[in-house]
């Protein structure tokens, strides 16, 4: 049908319904209709073409902006962030910031900035190694999604103080056991807990920080895959979710973080809840020999581990000590 036929019967000019057919204007639901009336084809089918014309028509200008965009995934551990499965593995580098923005919910680099700069005022970290910050944003971003699975009950500051003692128990089970025990109850309580394997040099241990106003986050790296380091940096955050500063966000990293009041607060917390104070005093000036030292964790119910790694930590063993052997390891499971 000629052009100036069908733009009769619609009642359209001849200028308009070329401009139509060659792709220069939109296809709007009024000319849809009129289709509809004089073609016999139904107003959805040129509505549907239209949107994914128009579609199509985005992306491909998006591809062209974002390929201007391909050296900011050069700032992200890609390789590891794959092998843990952050993102999919893809070989086209197009393909691959694609799969980036996606993981952080973002449109293009620029609204990485902007989600980043969220979470600096409340930056609580103070390491002796400068950690590559895109990829600590990567760590953090993924527990936000782990958590976000996990569903959780309102806040209750009593009641996560008070299941503090049975989580300090756990220490004697292995994490096939007291990993799900250990999200399941925080989870009871407010607090998602996620274990989330650290990333090249972003030096961090645990995190601190909270969702909403009645849903917080404890994520743990297992940085050192030792007991005494993983929990001790869970007691170290639990102290700031019970502190309830909402608008913060608290990182343990390799210096311990105790460059301020807040963290040695949060240390001192950490260190008496898992091993009583007064029992320690008495003890850590004795004979440190490993049968003492068994026979104490075991008097006050905890993993040997603990015991050797305060020890270590004042001083009163050296870091180098055979006595470390004695401490549990982990190591991930990644499939």
């Amino acid at each position: 049908m000629p052009h100036s036929h069908l733009a009769c019967r619609m009642g359209l000019s001849e200028k308009h319904v070329s401009n139509i057919i060659t792709g220069k204007v939109g296809l709007t639901a009024e000319v849809a209709i009129a289709l509809e009336r004089v073609l016999g084809v139904p107003a959805g089918f040129w509505l549907t073409r239209e949107a994914h014309y128009r579609e199509y028509l985005a992306r491909k200008a998006e591809q062209l902006r974002l390929e201007q965009d391909i050296s900011w995934t050069s700032h992200f551990p890609l390789r590891e962030m794959e092998r843990l499965g952050y993102v999919k593995r893809e070989q086209d580098r197009l393909a691959r910031l694609m799969c980036l923005l996606r993981f952080f919910g973002i449109a293009s680099p620029s609204e990485f900035d902007a989600w980043w700069d969220r979470l600096q005022p409340s930056f609580r970290i103070s390491s002796k190694k400068s950690p590559n910050l895109h990829a600590l944003a990567a760590w953090l971003r993924k527990g936000e999604i782990e958590a976000s699975s996990i569903e959780c009950s309102a806040f209750s500051r009593s009641g996560f103080t008070g299941m503090l003692p049975e989580i300090r128990a756990m220490t004697l089970h292995p994490p096939e056991v007291f990993q799900p025990k250990l999200a399941s109850l925080c989870a009871r309580h407010g607090v998602a807990v996620v274990f989330v394997p650290e990333l090249p040099k972003s030096y961090v241990s645990g995190a601190t920080r909270w969702l909403n106003e009645i849903k917080a986050l404890i994520q743990l790296s297992l940085r050192y895959k030792t007991a005494d380091m993983l929990w001790f940096a869970f007691f170290h955050e639990a102290y700031h979710v019970i502190r309830q500063q909402k608008r913060a966000l608290f990182m343990r990293d390799d210096a311990g973080g105790d460059d301020t009041e807040e963290e040695r607060k949060a240390n001192d917390f950490a260190a008496n809840s898992l091993i009583p104070p007064s029992e320690y005093r008495a003890f850590a000036h004795g004979r440190l020999s490993e049968r003492e030292i068994i026979a104490f964790s075991e008097r006050i119910a905890i993993d040997p581990s603990v015991v050797i790694g305060r020890l270590q930590h004042d001083r009163y063993l050296p870091f180098n000590s055979k006595l470390s052997r004695l401490k549990t390891r982990f190591e991930w499971s990644i499939e």
